[in-house]
Formats: C-alpha cells, sequence, structure tokens
C-alpha cells in the first residue's frame, strides 16, 4: 500500500489498536487524494447514528470537476459491523479517542485510511520519548566517529 499522507499528531497518542478501513467518497475526491490534495491532521473519527465518520478531513477540489462537494464534509467509514462494536465500545471508555493515522491507496485503485484507538500521552511522557531519542542518535554519532 501506498502512503499518501500522514497524521503529523499521531505522535501524541498511546495508539492500542489499528485498524484500515475503506472511506465513501465521490469520483472526484478520489482523484484529489490521488494527486495528494488531502489533509487528516485536523481530522477525527467519531459516530453517528451507530455509524463511524470521519470528521473534518480535508480534501480539495478537483480542478477538472464542476461538482465539488464541501471540502470538509463527514464521510462514512467502512468496517465490519464486529469491528464498529468493538470501536464505539472502547471509545465510550474515558480517554480513548479514534484518530485517523494515515490514507493509503491499495492496489492503485481503493482508498483506504489507517485508523488507531488510543489514549492522549500525557506531557512527561512526550518530553522522555524526546530524551530517549536524542540519546539514540548521540550514541549513533559516537559509533560512527
Amino acid at each position: 500500500m501506498k502512503v499518501i499522507v500522514r497524521n503529523r499528531y499521531s505522535h501524541e497518542y498511546e495508539i492500542e489498536e489499528r485498524y484500515i478501513c475503506g472511506v465513501a467518497l465521490l469520483g472526484s475526491e478520489v482523484k484529489s487524494i490521488r494527486l495528494g490534495k488531502v489533509s487528516i491532521d485536523e481530522a477525527i473519527v467519531g459516530f453517528q447514528s451507530g455509524r463511524p465518520f470521519i470528521f473534518n478531513m480535508h480534501v480539495s477540489p478537483y480542478q477538472g470537476s464542476h461538482f465539488n462537494p464541501d471540502p470538509t464534509r463527514a464521510r462514512a467509514l467502512l468496517l465490519k459491523k464486529k469491528e464498529i462494536e468493538r470501536m464505539y465500545g472502547l471509545t465510550t471508555r474515558k480517554g480513548y479517542k479514534i484518530i485517523p493515522l494515515a490514507v493509503l491507496i491499495k492496489d492503485n485503485k481503493l482508498i483506504k485510511i489507517e485508523i488507531g484507538i488510543g489514549k492522549r500521552k500525557k506531557i512527561e511522557d512526550r518530553r522522555m520519548k524526546i530524551l530517549e531519542k536524542e540519546e539514540r542518535r548521540k550514541i549513533r554519532q559516537i559509533k560512527l566517529n
């Protein structure tokens, strides 16, 4: 699968489960996504009447189309019923959120979205992770020299 775009805020969450799901799109939206004109940085996944939707996923209007829908409209996510029930059960617990992690193209045909369920990391955890990365980087530089 080819990654089109990743969510730059996904490192702020402790992801426990990941799912790859389809998304209901219009033809002009598919063309824009293939060109890479999509952003999921402010996108969230929520439930509306028991079905999962992705909100605030910005898909730029396709230039060659006369009909262009709202760029940030809610789009339905395509999952199995058991997966939906599991996700809904996890999100009712305190602190759990569903966030989109990446937009993917499968076999140059299908647009998929990778979503993750997890809790937001505490500030101390984020700082510790940054310090660990810096230490590993320093050790690697010392080994190279």
